[in-house]
Parts: structure tokens; C-alpha cells; sequence
């Protein structure tokens, strides 16, 4: 019994054509996304977390020039009622 080869060459195109047109098409597509405003402000507000962390960590906060300020600005707040 002889068994004949298949032809699946239609299959498996291998042309140079054909791959220029793929990275052609492929050139064409583009990925995007859209970040909500919200989502924005919560990595802002997670920066400004993480330099408040750092700034306690090096002591900053502890500085007589910080402390009066602070005081002040609360001082401010309770007697604008």
C-alpha cells in the first residue's frame, strides 16, 4: 500500500508578501487606556503619603521652625471660627 503526501502547502504560506502585510496590519492596531481622574488623584495623594512617611522618618517634622508653623496654622484654624 502506498500512501501519498498531502499537499498543505495552501496552508502554510511562507511569503515574504504575506509577512509584510501581517506586521503591516499589526502596525495598525494600538493599545490604550484611559486612567479616571479619581484613580489620578489617589496615586497624588499616595506620592504625598509616602513623602509625609519619609519626612517622619528623618526627623523633619521635629524641627522647632516645622513645630511653631504647625502651631500657628492651628491657632489660626480655631480662632477664625
Amino acid at each position: 500500500m502506498k500512501i501519498n503526501n498531502i499537499n498543505n502547502s495552501h496552508l502554510y504560506n511562507t511569503s515574504k508578501n504575506s509577512a509584510v502585510k501581517k506586521n503591516e496590519e499589526q502596525k495598525e492596531v494600538t493599545d490604550s487606556i484611559n486612567i479616571s481622574k479619581q484613580a489620578r488623584e489617589l496615586a497624588e495623594n499616595n506620592k504625598k503619603l509616602e513623602s509625609v512617611k519619609q519626612k517622619i522618618g528623618e526627623n523633619f517634622y521635629n524641627r522647632d521652625e516645622v513645630i511653631s508653623k504647625t502651631a500657628d496654622a492651628i491657632l489660626k484654624e480655631l480662632y477664625q471660627e
